[in-house]
């Protein structure tokens, strides 16, 4: 559950502040917001339909691979406008670039 999560969470001292379990709920549903969990709702008995409910996440495998330019940094580079084969900003002198380069 969402408590026993934010309790093991606070317990090994993973977050600088104190999480809720309204915390992780709602880390839990911008997870699903952005299609990397999905969450199912499940009875923990099967005799009544009023009993309690938990539920449950797992992880979204992504349908499909993001296009290559997006994995390089030029794909995002805030100054992609302005770069040119000369000039201050080329591929040749940029940080962006040389880092992933380096990688």
């Amino acid at each position: 559950s969402s408590s026993e999560l934010a309790s093991i969470i606070n317990q090994m001292g993973i977050a600088t502040v104190t999480l809720t379990a309204q915390d992780i709920e709602s880390i839990l549903y911008t997870l699903i917001c952005d299609g990397k969990i999905e969450k199912v709702t499940v009875a923990l008995t099967i005799t009544h339909e009023n009993e309690p409910k938990q539920n449950l996440y797992r992880s979204i495998k992504p349908r499909i691979n993001s296009a290559p330019i997006v994995r390089n940094p030029c794909g995002i580079c805030p100054v992609f406008n302005d770069c040119h084969d000369e000039g201050m900003i080329t591929p040749k002198t940029c940080i962006y670039l040389n880092k992933w380069l380096a990688f």
